[in-house]
């Protein structure tokens, strides 16, 4: 789960990294001259499960911890490792992730470009990436709060994997249909929105039933394959076929679970033993995440002036990202006051603790 966590993290350098070179990019984000509708398959793909997957596995982990060293210590260990975080990233890297953007608004004015860009970004634009962070400070509110009110009640239920495939499909979908108008986007904006906490809301409370369960993990791996191959068969039929939107809303939450069930079923089969080497990675993703979104726009924005294939370019992106924040997380933050406000206070192999 700690594996799954990491790489679900570290994929959103993958998502954000093919953006550029979509053929339907979202609104807003820097377009490339050199385009391919892989990119738009490799995103729908990548954006359909990794955020829930993440609430999933964040709600699991919320309540081994709470459970584990109680809820005024839970809440403590949250302020440090998110709430933090969160404040000095709305200082530091929103504006620099913004400016980025302005960059990018900015390329067909006249006069300098980064003057102008500047200029331009003194204005509140949301949080960006770090979206996630917030909501997750909101989860927390909510689980201790119905905690208290519930006086610690343990949620087991035999019926979990009935429950996760069939109900949240049901749910998922009255949520996408009745809330949303189209697919599910996460929202940046200071002002948390009633569908956003009931989806994101609601995988979080799974994976939170989950941790109380943990059979369920084990369940599926004989169908993994299944799971995986029927959800990605449904990224081009949703993204390709005229449908009323009662029907899109359904497949939509049901490739959304079936790419869910599938990768927790893969990632149990495949990552049985600890890992120091994943461990590791697992550590640095958080720090991955953090810094990425500038990183990724300001790459995408070199390479505009450079006529090659999108697949070289989006690679590239991905690449050159995880290398620097690779580095900079070794020399500059697993063994500082970073790494230990992001990960625990770590100790290099000379200086062992």
């Amino acid at each position: 789960m700690d594996a799954l966590r990491g790489i679900a993290m570290w994929l959103g350098v993958v998502l954000h990294g093919v953006m550029a070179y979509q053929v339907d990019p979202r609104v807003g984000w820097p377009r490339d001259q050199n385009i391919s509708n892989g990119m738009d398959f490799i995103y729908e793909y990548l954006h359909s499960f990794r955020m829930p997957l993440f609430f999933l596995v964040a709600g699991f982990f919320a309540r081994f911890l709470s459970f584990k060293i109680g809820n005024r210590a839970f809440l403590k260990h949250r302020f440090k490792r998110i709430l933090v975080p969160f404040f000095f990233s709305v200082l530091l890297i929103v504006p620099l992730t913004s400016y980025t953007f302005s960059i990018y608004r900015n390329l067909s004015e006249q006069g300098n470009l980064f003057v102008n860009a500047f200029l331009s970004n003194l204005r509140w634009t949301g949080f960006y990436h770090i979206w996630f962070l917030y909501y997750l400070m909101i989860f927390y509110c909510l689980q201790l709060i119905l905690q208290k009110t519930f006086k610690r009640v343990r949620i087991k239920s035999k019926y979990v994997n009935e429950l996760f495939f069939f109900g949240s499909t049901a749910f998922l979908f009255l949520i996408q249909f009745f809330l949303y108008s189209e697919k599910v986007e996460p929202h940046t904006g200071i002002i948390p929105q009633i569908n956003q906490i009931c989806y994101y809301g609601y995988f979080f409370l799974i994976g939170y039933i989950i941790h109380n369960n943990v059979d369920f993990l084990f369940r599926n791996q004989y169908l993994r394959y299944a799971y995986l191959a029927i959800g990605v068969a449904l990224i081009p039929i949703i993204n390709t076929f005229e449908m009323l939107y009662f029907w899109k809303s359904l497949l939509l939450s049901l490739q959304s679970n079936l790419l869910i069930l599938g990768h927790i079923a893969f990632f149990m089969h495949l990552f049985k033993k600890q890992s120091p080497s994943l461990r590791y990675f697992s550590d640095a993703s958080y720090w991955f995440y953090l810094i990425h979104l500038p990183i990724v726009v300001g790459l995408q924005l070199l390479f505009f002036q450079f006529d090659s294939s999108p697949w070289i370019k989006a690679t590239l992106v991905v690449i050159l990202t995880t290398v620097f924040s690779m580095i900079t997380y070794e020399w500059l933050v697993r063994y500082t006051a970073i790494g230990a406000m992001l990960n625990g206070k770590k100790y290099r192999a000379e200086n062992p603790r």
